[in-house]
């Protein structure tokens, strides 16, 4: 016999955990987890690590209830002078796991032949390696019922989508159940405990996803729901007894036991067959002897189930057909990934990575705008949540090939930059052209100084009006900061090659000369002698920036206002010269045309599609604007111009060319009704609660324009500002503690040489639908940016591309 098979076992048992005293408690500071507060459990505060990292899981303030990973967690405990944790983390395992033995630990989601196990412990910074169980025995009262509240508590994120009752991947809103509402209870005298709950059916057994009948007090499973995506099956058990009952009883509505929080519950009704809302939740409940606020969740709901699904589906990409395509890792290759049809942010956000700008001001600096203001309000941040991901990108820690998830979800920085718009806060497909300038307002509005990214972009455009009649000119600039090119369709020629579609192909340099070529405006009446006659007018470009954007104008509107793509290959260069389309101002030998306020010396625009426009319920500003920047072309291209311009700030706005023109001027009666168009909705939805007007416009600048974290902030707040309105000198940044200066707006010039970085390529017939792509250019090499998939290209779709980023040769 061997000396091995003589060994005597090695106890590997652990040795037991000492309590946490009252001593070693110095330092935590706890509070309850209360169903009406938000715990945040999905992703580091500062940076995008979630509890699947590297098993290092995430730790949860038992303070503040915010989330940081390991590496940020001294930034917290430095400003909460908090050191109490809860440590959080999730695991994926290949077969069935364990029962729980001496760490509060729950079943989520079984996956064909893996499951997915939440752990929790208790950790006090900074000895976080020492995890200690959640229980009575090892931790004091406050401690063990401050991490018990954590534990159960939904997660900020999926309570923001529970309590709104909208799924961000289908949009289907949960209604409120007539069948609840008149809902008359059994006086049977069922009264029922808080736990210990088991299907009433005999010889089920079952004690999870067991439901309330809310008529008689009957406790019964569920049936079976099985969710198919892919290859991917997720099935809860069940054995279908509570709908049985409902057929013998016909008493329709049912909660599920164990998703009862903060008046939120799964609530079905058979009758109807579908999820529902039971507005008198908390008076059926307690028919049976339950308190709503003593309930405990302990399941998931079908509607978090979903969102858990849905998260882990396998969005469908489009890639270089045919290729092989080699994947790429590493700092300045990190994907992002798709979290609802959010590619149009994604691509938006690698194109404006390329540039030294935004690396620079928000890459470089993000612990600057991360750690300066309170960690609460980094939630809510622009600034701290465009430096989270700009630092994400740059780092490349998302961009490691040996990761089981690459990539990161910006989720946070689309809601802060959505927020309050009614297009970008939505999960639906946007148009990337728009997102881009809506965007950079948002850069404008929050960016301190000294240096303004959007700087490099902005650019001048240049304006030159000749009246036919008397010879003189007038010349007017404006600023942009993407440059739209018009595609002439009707010069395209057909594209020979292999293929069963017939498309068209055009040269660029046709789309610019189309762009920036002479139009004739007819009907113009000369300030100078009065005749009426022709102006031309053409548009070019008075700036060269450090980066200019062409957005090609694929989308048209067809006769019935539908948006119609145009299927054609616009054929550049690497290399493109705009020198021929710079604007040269005034020249010697020109007159101009009086400036004259009291003369009409605005341009003639055509009355009837001014009328056509005023008909479809907009202002005179409105209607005369579309009419003239379009250049009198047809009343199509003018409503056009109004359904791609509704967000600009500016929209009511008269255009400076017209503005002190005689003809077609606003009226008083205009002015009282663009005053009343103009006035926020959401200040008025807070008027009407009770706000004084401009109590309730300071409040949505604080929280970016959030109505329900405006009421919230007003009823802490309002007694701290003005009873009136007061004339504030400096513009309240959002979520500022202090008055930093903003950036000042520039303007930069230079060569108007530029080679191609970037195409931000449509898949799809409509710009809020599809799928959109990125091609990066660096070192010579292009890369493609598909959501969270990041590959060298073989095969980038130059002539395919829906925005292009031009660099000015060096």
């Amino acid at each position: 016999m061997s000396e091995a098979d003589t060994a005597i076992p090695m106890d590997t048992t652990p040795p037991p955990q000492e309590p946490v005293s009252s001593t070693y408690s110095v330092g935590i500071e706890t509070n309850i987890a209360t169903p009406n507060l938000k715990v945040y459990k999905d992703e580091c505060l500062y940076c995008y690590d979630t509890p699947y990292c590297d098993g290092n899981g995430v730790l949860i303030s038992t303070k503040s209830f915010l989330c940081v990973c390991p590496k940020h967690a001294e930034w917290i405990v430095e400003y909460e002078k908090n050191c109490g944790f809860v440590h959080y983390k999730k695991l994926i395992h290949s077969s069935e796991p364990e029962e729980p033995k001496d760490k509060i630990q729950k079943l989520s989601i079984k996956l064909d032949t893996t499951c997915e196990t939440e752990e929790y412990s208790f950790v006090q910074y900074p000895n976080i390696a020492r995890k200690i169980p959640i229980s009575e025995i090892d931790l004091p009262e406050d401690i063990y019922n401050s991490s018990r509240s954590i534990v159960y508590h939904t997660s900020a994120s999926v309570q923001e989508r529970l309590e709104a009752g909208v799924s961000e991947w289908d949009g289907e809103q949960i209604f409120d159940s007539e069948n609840a509402r008149t809902l008359i209870q059994l006086d049977n005298g069922k009264k029922l405990d808080y736990t210990g709950w088991m299907c009433d059916e005999p010889e089920c057994g079952l004690k999870e996803n067991l439901w309330l009948n809310l008529t008689d007090g009957a406790i019964m499973c569920g049936r079976p729901q099985v969710v198919q995506q892919g290859a991917e099956t997720v099935t809860l058990p069940g054995n279908g007894h509570a709908k049985i009952h409902y057929e013998r009883t016909k008493h329709p509505i049912v909660v599920k036991l164990g998703t009862i929080s903060n008046g939120n519950a799964d609530v079905y009704d058979y009758k109807m067959d579908d999820a529902c809302k039971d507005p008198k939740l908390a008076q059926h409940l307690s028919h049976f002897g339950l308190d709503l606020n003593k309930m405990e969740k302990t399941e998931k709901s079908t509607l978090e189930m979903e969102l858990d699904l849905n998260q882990k589906w396998e969005w469908s990409r489009c890639t270089e057909d045919g290729v092989s395509l080699e994947s790429i890792f590493g700092p300045g290759f990190s994907g992002i990934i798709n979290i609802g049809s959010s590619c149009y942010i994604n691509s938006v956000l690698q194109m404006l990575y390329l540039v030294p700008d935004f690396v620079k001001v928000y890459a470089e600096n993000a612990e600057k705008f991360l750690r300066e203001i309170p960690p609460k309000e980094v939630l809510e941040s622009f600034n701290a949540q465009t430096a989270k991901v700009c630092a994400a990108l740059h780092s490349g820690q998302y961009s490691e090939a040996e990761r089981k998830e690459c990539g990161f979800k910006p989720t946070q920085f689309r809601k802060v930059v959505g927020r309050g718009h009614r297009e970008f806060s939505t999960a639906g497909q946007q148009d990337a052209e728009e997102y881009l300038r809506h965007f950079f307002e948002k850069v404008d509005s929050n960016v301190p100084g000294p240096l303004n990214p959007v700087d490099a972009f902005r650019f001048k455009v240049e304006t030159r009006l000749l009246d036919e009649s008397s010879g003189y000119v007038r010349y007017s600039e404006r600023e942009d900061v993407v440059q739209p090119v018009t595609i002439p369709f009707e010069h395209a020629a057909e594209l020979t090659g292999s293929g069963p579609e017939k498309r068209k192909v055009i040269a660029l340099d046709k789309c610019l000369e189309a762009t920036f070529g002479d139009e004739i405006i007819e009907g113009f009446q000369s300030p100078v002698n009065e005749r009426v006659g022709n102006a031309i007018t053409r548009t070019t470009l008075k700036t060269f920036p450090d980066y200019l954007v062409l957005q090609m104008k694929r989308f048209t509107y067809t006769l019935e206002g539908a948006i119609k793509k145009l299927d054609v290959d616009v054929l550049l260069d690497e290399q493109i010269d705009l020198t021929p389309y710079l604007g040269k101002g005034p020249q010697p030998n020109e007159n101009l045309l009086p400036e004259d306020v009291n003369a009409d010396v605005g341009p003639r625009v055509n009355q009837n599609y001014v009328d056509g426009i005023l008909n479809m319920g907009f202002n005179m500003n409105v209607a005369r604007k579309a009419v003239y920047l379009t250049k009198n072309a047809s009343i199509d291209a003018a409503v056009e111009w109004v359904m791609t311009h509704m967000d600009d700030a500016d929209f009511n706005e008269a255009h400076p060319d017209l503005k002190g023109s005689r003809s077609g001027a606003p009226t008083s009666a205009d002015i009282e009704k663009r005053g009343e168009e103009t006035k926020n909705p959401l200040a008025q939805e807070l008027v009407q609660l009770g706000f004084p007007e401009h109590k309730a416009e300071h409040a949505l600048k604080q929280v970016g324009g959030d109505i329900n974290a405006a009421a919230e902030w007003l009823f802490m707040n309002a007694d701290t500002l003005p009873d009136h309105p007061v004339k504030e000198d400096t513009p309240v940044r959002e979520n500022s503690t202090a008055a930093t200066p903003k950036a000042a707006k520039g303007i930069r010039n230079g060569s108007g040489k530029y080679r191609l970085r970037a195409i931000v390529s449509h898949m799809g017939t409509s710009p809020h639908s599809g799928h959109y792509v990125a091609h990066i250019k660096r070192d010579e090499k292009w890369y493609l940016f598909n959501d969270e998939k990041v590959a060298i290209s073989q095969n980038p779709p130059v002539s395919l591309g829906y925005l292009y980023l031009l660099e000015r040769c060096p």
